[in-house]
């Protein structure tokens, strides 16, 4: 349907392409009611940038390799609700 191109939200929305436009803020309470989540709960949401160095970098490095480890242990340890990437890197 987008066959490659790129939209704006408004024009997304009217394509079909997207169900609502809003924020972080919006995804994550429209995310909690449809997983059943009282929406006085809190969320925690947690921030994921690429490394300034690559994943697995090379054996002069193995403090990087180490912290880029810890932050993915920390995603499979601590559930996040919701995951988003920075735009600026897509």
């Amino acid at each position: 349907m987008a066959r490659g191109r790129v939209w704006t939200g408004r024009q997304a929305l009217e394509r079909g392409l997207v169900d609502e436009l809003g924020d972080l803020t919006s995804a994550v309470r429209r995310a909690k009611a449809l997983a059943g989540i009282p929406e006085r709960i809190e969320s925690r949401v947690l921030t994921m940038r690429p490394p300034k160095v690559a994943l697995l970098p090379a054996p002069a490095a193995p403090a990087a390799w180490l912290d880029e480890m810890r932050r993915l242990i920390e995603l499979t340890t601590d559930r996040p609700l919701l995951l988003m990437s920075d735009p600026s890197v897509l």
